[in-house]
């Protein structure tokens, strides 16, 4: 049992109130008056004209379709993100809205192959940059943000020193001081430290660099596969 293609409408008669929002389908059934045909125990989904499921629920009174179509299946799960297609229920998640359903898998014609590959692309380079963002972030766990927002001038400031002995360092000063350190012991550490983080940085943009070049030049699907899946699983590694 499907309906296709609700609509909204007002009623002659609003049986429910002026207040109320009142659909209908292609075959001007009422969205109220037709709730009353569903079985109780089976998933009501609200489905697009492309198929992907919107929303769903055993309780019919709990969907909105509008603009969309309503069917009853026999399942229990969550099956919102996926896609309905001759009475079935498809399983396999959609790649991208370029590919189409056969009736057995998602296929993509070679017209609209290279603009699915350049959208894949897209999307990893984003992946990448973020995940190397996430790298970065993991080098300065335990650092509260009031000390990492001061490590420039705290580099700054130990350079010019390592420089000049004469040259003012304000905030190491204080520091040293607080501490109960030699300033000159606080501005090696300093100086270590930096270039240290300086290294790792170095190595996180040079493996996203090398995850990029690799990207650019891949020309099949499965290959984009196979380097998100690496990219994933990418970590930290002094090399």
């Amino acid at each position: 049992m499907i309906f296709k293609n609700f609509i909204q409408y007002s009623p002659k008669n609003p049986l429910y109130g002026n207040d109320a929002v009142y659909l209908r389908d292609e075959q001007n059934n009422d969205w109220y008056d037709i709730q009353k045909k569903f079985s109780e125990n089976t998933m009501k989904i609200a489905f697009n004209d492309s198929g992907l499921i919107i929303s769903c629920s055993k309780d019919i009174s709990a969907l909105y379709p509008i603009n969309c179509n309503v069917a009853e299946v026999e399942f229990n799960e969550d099956l919102t993100g996926l896609y309905f297609f001759n009475g079935r229920i498809v399983f396999i998640r959609r790649p991208s809205d370029l590919h189409t359903w056969n009736g057995q898998e998602w296929t993509i014609s070679k017209a609209n192959l290279a603009e699915f590959i350049t959208q894949r692309k897209e999307i990893l380079l984003t992946t990448l940059a973020n995940r190397a963002d996430q790298l970065k972030t993991g080098l300065l766990v335990g650092y509260p943000q009031t000390e990492i927002e001061s490590f420039y001038r705290q580099e700054k400031e130990a350079l010019a020193w390592q420089a000049d002995h004469n040259t003012s360092t304000p905030m190491l000063s204080q520091i040293a001081r607080v501490r109960g350190v030699p300033l000159e012991v606080l501005i090696e550490k300093v100086i270590e430290k930096s270039a240290q983080f300086a290294v790792a940085i170095g190595i996180i943009i040079g493996q996203r660099q090398a995850f990029e070049d690799r990207l650019l030049a891949l020309k099949t699907p499965e290959e984009l596969t196979s380097l998100e899946q690496e990219i994933e699983q990418w970590q930290f590694q002094a090399n």
